[in-house]
């Protein structure tokens, strides 16, 4: 089967992610999209179980992370009910982690984590997401909200690993049919962007625009990259 195949466990509710880099605003955004909703969050993945050691020593690593990952994964769609599920990011920052991890130099596999993520949404184990809310913000801005909120790893922060999660993210996002895809200035005030939201999960609870597309549609990407031919 393909992978808009496993829809039918998901039917009766909407699952979106919230996707960008930090300090964008996407824990905010979900705190308020239950408080209006009464949505299910799925937690970002700190917030569910410790994070793997970082960087990892080898290519058993990588896997060894990404495994972990998927575990977490799996827990949050375990964990989620209700019509509204909005998800702290998901597989496809991951995917774009992965990417990332070539301007530092580190042991990566964005390839497996295509695989991976996208096998584990063929066999209905994790969820899959019907839309996507990619919030953006200024570095000036995010600088800001970092010195208020405190400090995150060095490495997330890092403005080529920041540009290159940023090509995965447009990348697969211009395969999104509009409907299923909202870009945001997290720079906004909070009620702009909750009230935006909030429009876009209606329209996205009736859409019928075809689903977003697989991860593997990442592989040309990734691969590329990978193999230095880009």
């Amino acid at each position: 089967m393909h992978y808009d195949d496993h829809r039918t466990p998901q039917r009766g509710r909407v699952v979106v992610v919230l996707e960008g880099p930090c300090f964008a605003g996407k824990t905010t955004l979900a705190g308020a999209l239950a408080d209006r909703f009464g949505a299910t969050i799925a937690p970002e993945y700190a917030d569910v179980a410790a994070l793997p050691s970082f960087p990892p020593s080898d290519e058993a690593a990588v896997t060894a992370a990404l495994e972990h990952f998927l575990m977490v994964e799996h827990s949050r769609a375990e964990r989620a009910a209700g019509t509204v599920v909005v998800c702290d990011r998901g597989p496809l920052t991951l995917i774009a982690f992965e990417h990332a991890m070539a301007a530092l130099a580190v042991p990566r596999d964005p390839i497996q984590a295509v695989e991976m993520f996208t096998q584990a949404a063929e066999r209905g184990g994790i969820l899959v997401p019907d839309g996507y809310v990619h919030l953006t913000i200024t570095p000036e801005q995010a600088a800001t909200r970092q010195q208020r909120r405190g400090p995150v790893a060095a490495h997330l922060t890092h403005p080529r690993v920041q540009a290159l999660m940023r090509e995965v993210y447009e990348f697969y996002l211009r395969q999104v049919p509009p409907q299923r895809c909202l870009p945001l200035n997290g720079d906004q005030p909070l009620a702009e962007v909750v009230q935006a939201t909030s429009a876009f999960l209606d329209g996205l609870a009736a859409t019928t625009a075809p689903p977003p597309p697989s991860w593997r549609c990442l592989l040309p990407l990734v691969t590329a990259a990978t193999s230095g031919q880009r």
